[in-house]
C-alpha cells in the first residue's frame, strides 16, 4: 500500500506511521473462529522535495526505505536516508 500524505511535517507523518504500526501489532485477528498470529507492518517514508522531486523517485526512496526497515527487525519506520 502507498499512502501519500499532502502539506504533511516530517515529525507529523513519522508519528501517523507509528501509530500505524501500533495499531496493526495490536489487531486480533481469526479466521473459522481460530486465532491467528499478530501481525506486524514495516513502513518506509520519504519526504517531496527533501528526498527526491518527483513522484516515481519519492516512491522508490519509500520503498528502499522500506526495505531497510525489514532488513534491521521489522515493525518498525524509516526514513529514506541518502547513500552516502
Amino acid at each position: 500500500m502507498t499512502l501519500f500524505l499532502t502539506n504533511t511535517p516530517l515529525e507529523i507523518a513519522q508519528k501517523r506511521a507509528e501509530m500505524i504500526c501500533s495499531g496493526v501489532s495490536k489487531l486480533s485477528l481469526q479466521n473459522q473462529g481460530v486465532n491467528l498470529p499478530y501481525i506486524t507492518v514495516s513502513l518506509g517514508l520519504a519526504c517531496f522535495p527533501l528526498h527526491a522531486t518527483t513522484g516515481e523517485q519519492i516512491i522508490q526512496r519509500a520503498d528502499e526505505a522500506l526495505y531497510q526497515a525489514k532488513k534491521t527487525g521489522r515493525n518498525r519506520v524509516v526514513f529514506y536516508q541518502f547513500k552516502q
